[in-house]
């Protein structure tokens, strides 16, 4: 869960809003549990849960799309004068998933948003002048569209029957550190173009929501209902 930020559930924390309490933090009785199996028979009924099937390709999509921006960030830092070696590689580029599919909450025919998070030397002109055709020789990947005025800037496309959305967000560094952690505000203070904060915040308000809620499982379901 949370690929390329680095978090895992166990790290998701409880932090309560000091302004507002929760209604109640009582847990379920026995007919609210028996009202919600019947909710999940439900929801799976109605296609909102991806078989384990599909949930691979969805996988082996977001792979080959890491894969691919991956390989251009190393190929364009070396025609900018900036190497990285294999040992290095992980400093060049980092793919985070996010929304539905990062909580795992997606349906069957959601898509992915994904968001490459590169270093500075790496122009968001050079993004979507060279990405898309990189993506368009790839097999599997068709029905690219670029949004280089959006609010939110964004390639969108196919990957083996999948529907990406993949935007880019640059940090104030030549490498990406090790210790990178996107949801700390001391990691961004030093960006300047307000695009890159925008691209930022998907995964950074889809952590910070699972943070804000005592009980991540049950939130959870409740989205997926919504």
């Amino acid at each position: 869960l949370w690929r390329g930020t680095g978090k895992t559930m166990s790290e998701i924390v409880y932090r309560p809003n000091s302004d507002v309490e929760p209604l109640s933090e009582n847990g379920p009785e026995n007919a609210d549990q028996v009202r919600n199996d019947k909710l999940i028979e439900e929801l799976r009924g109605m296609g909102a849960f991806e078989d384990p099937e599909k949930n691979v390709v969805r996988e082996n999509a977001l792979d080959k799309v890491e894969h691919i921006v991956f390989e251009w960030v190393k190929e364009l830092s070396d025609r900018k004068g900036i190497e990285f070696t294999d040992a290095t590689k992980r400093k060049a580029c980092k793919v985070v998933p996010f929304g539905s599919y990062c909580m795992g909450v997606h349906s069957s025919d959601s898509d992915i948003d994904v968001l490459c998070i590169v270093p500075l030397h790496i122009d968001r002109g050079d993004f979507f002048a060279e990405v898309p055709a990189l993506l368009g020789q790839a097999d599997g990947i068709e029905k690219i569209h670029c949004v280089p005025d959006a609010f939110v800037p964004v390639i969108k496309f196919e990957c083996d029957g999948v529907d990406v959305d993949l935007s880019m967000a640059r940090m104030p560094d030549t490498e990406l550190p090790d210790d990178l952690d996107i949801c700390l505000d001391d990691h961004i203070k030093g960006i300047k173009d307000p695009k890159d904060l925008t691209c930022l915040n998907g995964p950074r308000v889809t952590l910070e929501i699972l943070h804000r809620v005592p009980n991540v499982d049950s939130f959870l379901m409740l989205l997926r209902c919504l």
